[in-house]
């Protein structure tokens, strides 16, 4: 039973969908204490909810409440006040050297940028400091045709092979909703086990394409896209501050492991029954991407996106926040024989300072060790992030399977528009025609890049998935 004293309040009766949407916060303490009262009253009594081995919620709340301290310590101490005081100082510092050297800048005009595109913020401050190598002219992102519903899209994956594309929506609107298979922009294939839910937070090709993963509430289903048929895997219920690797296929924790295994350079590796270390070097590849099917694998890239963002202490931090919680969209790795997946809501801070080398990567892995950003572009939007006004704003990413651009939603400016920028330069290299109205689904899961096509890409702009290309 949880801590609180519920006996003395009525459990007001919640559907099951309601208890799968409140799992989460319950372990978080975010629910009153009516609502944990309710929770904990239909647990016991909804058949669904013991199928989905949910009855011992309580019981794992405390036991993870007890194993927290060992596995993050609080942050407000001398020490690391003194240390946070110094890190704003070093992100100021590395601001200013990136605003002076320059080369394009065109990152840090996001604010303006999206701004104009209303006919506002026209007080432009020009330059007279010569650039080696002129920006590109933006280009505008093209249409090539839509993909499924007229709405209601929210999460999107892309298959290996390019033209499968894995889309789910939440019931309403008359629609039940769940996850279908589309291929070359028709419906080919419902994947069971999603309808009258609300969609997965993430869905994860494997590297082969024959399986699909996707993350719910407290379950991964694992779909055998051949003949539909899926398996469900039970998650842990403490995923603040370990990763979990499951062999999915027999249903079986595998081992789990401290976010901070990124800690050490922002790369982690699999080995060959399940286990994930830290890895001391990441890819040869431009934008450190380590390329498919490599037993290393990177925090900031894959099929989904990732969010740079402030957390409560005022940290710059990458990773997952409160709301990627609330709508499951975790970080899913699969391993590259197809038979582990990783799991878990990874954050750590951040710097605006680039990536050691691979020789230098030896660091060991500590909570207040700021992991440096991967390339100068994502350099600058940690940068921006930290100094923005409101301490809610976030910068969602989503690196090109290449790793030489990267599509960027920054939510501190006015009017947050889809923006592809340059990794090495920061210079913007496309956007929508209407970056004002069209950046209305702050999800990490909205956008899917072509894997080996850096130039074409799926988006959800406001439901409506839509197939785009870099060019005229």
């Amino acid at each position: 039973m949880s801590r609180r004293k519920h006996h003395d309040v009525a459990a007001m009766p919640i559907s099951h969908e309601t208890a799968r949407q409140w799992v989460l916060p319950y372990f978080y303490r975010r629910l009153s204490t009516e609502q944990e009262a309710a929770l904990e009253a239909h647990v016991r009594t909804c058949a669904h909810c013991q199928a989905e081995d949910l009855g011992h919620l309580a019981t794992e709340r405390m036991h993870a409440m007890r194993q927290r301290p060992s596995t993050r310590q609080p942050l407000a101490t001398p020490l690391t006040i003194s240390l946070s005081i110094l890190l704003v100082l070093l992100l100021v510092f590395a601001g200013l050297l990136v605003y002076s050297a320059g080369r394009n800048g065109a990152l840090r005009a996001l604010l303006g940028h999206a701004s104009m595109h209303n006919g506002a913020n026209l007080n432009v401050t020009v330059t007279t400091t010569p650039s080696p190598l002129p920006s590109p002219t933006p280009t505008v992102l093209t249409a090539a045709g839509t993909v499924g519903p007229a709405s209601g899209a929210v999460t999107l994956a892309m298959a290996p092979d390019g033209v499968t594309l894995a889309l789910a929506t939440n019931p309403g609107s008359g629609q039940n909703g769940g996850v279908v298979l589309y291929k070359n922009n028709k419906p080919i294939t419902r994947l069971v086990g999603f309808e009258g839910y609300k969609a997965p937070g993430t869905m994860l090709w494997s590297a082969n394409g024959s399986e699909l993963a996707a993350a719910g509430a407290m379950t991964l289903f694992v779909w055998k896209v051949s003949t539909g048929v899926a398996t469900t895997v039970r998650l842990k219920s403490n995923p603040g501050t370990d990763l979990y690797v499951y062999d999915w296929a027999n249903n079986k924790l595998v081992t789990s492991v401290p976010a901070s295994i990124f800690a050490t350079s922002g790369f982690a590796q699999w080995g060959d029954r399940g286990q994930v270390t830290a890895a001391t070097t990441g890819s040869a590849a431009p934008g450190n991407i380590p390329p498919a099917n490599s037993p290393i694998f990177a925090l900031w890239s894959g099929q989904q996106g990732v969010r740079i963002f402030r957390d409560s202490s005022g940290i710059t931090e990458i990773g997952y926040d409160d709301s990627d919680i609330a709508s499951h969209t975790a970080l899913l790795r699969w391993s590259p024989d197809g038979r582990y997946l990783l799991w878990g809501y990874p954050r750590l801070p951040i710097s605006a300072s680039l990536l050691a080398t691979a020789s230098d990567s030896t660091a060991t892995p500590s909570a207040t060790t700021a992991l440096g950003a991967p390339d100068p572009a994502i350099a600058t939007l940690v940068n921006h992030i930290g100094q923005a006004a409101s301490t809610t704003s976030s910068a969602l990413i989503w690196p090109s399977p290449d790793g030489l651009q990267i599509m960027v939603i920054d939510t501190s400016v006015a009017h947050p528009g889809y923006v592809i920028v340059d990794a090495q330069t920061d210079a913007i290299l496309a956007d929508l025609p209407d970056a004002t109205t069209t950046a209305t689904n702050n999800l990490l899961s909205a956008v899917t890049w072509i894997p080996n096509n850096p130039t074409r890409l799926v988006i959800a702009p406001a439901g409506q998935a839509t197939l785009y290309h870099i060019g005229p």
